[in-house]
């Protein structure tokens, strides 16, 4: 086992990889069809309104426009890049974090846009990692947002495994680890050459060769962080992030009329806050970079996030189909027309892709 995870054969790396997140996700969809009653899923999924399933995806798509679009404004400083190239690599970088572990698509997404704009790959790794961050601190604001209205006394109870842990040091951890990494960032893009002087102390003592190469690739990072120097800049960036959730927030709504889970609220308000507080905080939950498309890891936080909250009355039943439903529109889409734009574009294969990125 210790000589396939310290081999340097790429090949075997992205094969172990593979194996590692599909385990993962089998156990955590084990966990998750476990603990539900199979025969009252089955009655819920044959009540379910399927043409719906069309506008979802449609609001999907749009969601992943304004991703294009937000990184169109992390990219302009870099090289002014046509949006509908932009939406081709993203669509394929999503493809691809949905068949593989370990966000490879982050990779891929890099990988192709250098090729096909001349831009530097640390460069646009880095105004991914911008997107990352950003997409978190959103998902943050809404969900503070919605602890004003819901009490978040019990959101512990959410995590899997039966991890004890506190609903205050969930939040701590939470909002440390991603506004941490945001405020670093700013300090970075506002700071660059005494950061890269840092960068270049701390490899002093590396061997001259490999000194090089990470200066080289730490340098051309940095640039990509340059849409962080302004704070207008900043704000500008988290307002397009708002659309990007709340047409993915679309899709959960959508869906949930499909199941017919409106229909247990005394008003809209409510479903609407259940809506943003299920897309935000199953978001964040499963951001951890394992299973390919956070298959099972997903499900299970967004199905204990709607059962936990404290109205609607949601059986595990209908929350899991529902949940196992949304994941389905969130992800097939996107793998189908990544797919029809490879082949289009006569693009190499995934696995082609990562093994010359190592």
């Amino acid at each position: 086992m210790l000589n396939i995870i310290k081999s340097k054969n790429p090949n075997v790396r992205l094969t172990f990889n593979f194996i590692l997140g599909v385990f993962v996700s089998v156990v955590l969809m084990g966990v998750f069809f476990f603990t539900l009653e199979i025969d009252s899923l089955v009655s819920t999924l044959k009540t379910v309104n399927y043409w719906l399933i069309i506008p979802s995806v449609v609001s999907y798509m749009i969601s992943v426009f304004f991703r294009a679009l937000r990184w169109k404004y992390l990219l302009i400083h870099l090289k002014h890049i046509r949006m509908n190239i932009l939406y081709v690599v993203v669509v394929i970088g999503y493809m691809a974090n949905s068949l593989l572990p370990m966000r490879i698509g982050e990779l891929v997404r890099s990988y192709y846009l250098s090729n096909e704009s001349n831009v530097s790959k640390s460069s646009v790794l880095a105004t991914i990692l911008v997107e990352r961050v950003l997409d978190a601190v959103t998902l943050l604001l809404f969900i503070g947002i919605g602890a004003i209205f819901v009490p978040m006394a019990g959101i512990s109870s959410i995590v899997p495994f039966g991890i004890n842990i506190s609903s205050t040091m969930l939040a701590i951890l939470f909002v440390s680890i991603f506004w941490g990494t945001f405020i670093i960032l700013i300090i970075i893009a506002k700071n660059p050459l005494v950061s890269v002087d840092f960068v270049y102390k701390l490899t002093a003592l590396l061997s001259l060769p490999f000194k090089n190469k990470i200066d080289s690739f730490i340098k051309t990072f940095f640039e990509g962080l340059i849409s962080l120097r302004h704070f207008k800049n900043v704000v500008f960036l988290i307002a397009l992030s708002v659309p990007v959730w709340g047409f993915e927030a679309g899709v959960f709504s959508i869906m949930a009329h499909a199941f017919h889970i409106d229909d247990v609220f005394d008003n809209w308000w409510q479903f609407m806050l259940l809506m943003v507080l299920t897309t935000s905080i199953s978001n964040v939950g499963s951001s951890v970079p394992a299973a390919p498309g956070g298959i099972g890891l997903f499900e299970l936080v967004a199905r204990e996030t709607i059962v936990w909250l404290p109205f609607g009355n949601i059986t595990r039943s209908v929350a899991g189909g529902y949940v196992a439903m949304v994941h389905a529109v969130l992800i097939i889409p996107l793998i189908i027309l990544g797919q029809i734009f490879l082949w289009t574009m006569n693009f190499k294969s995934i696995r082609g892709v990562f093994r010359e990125e190592n």
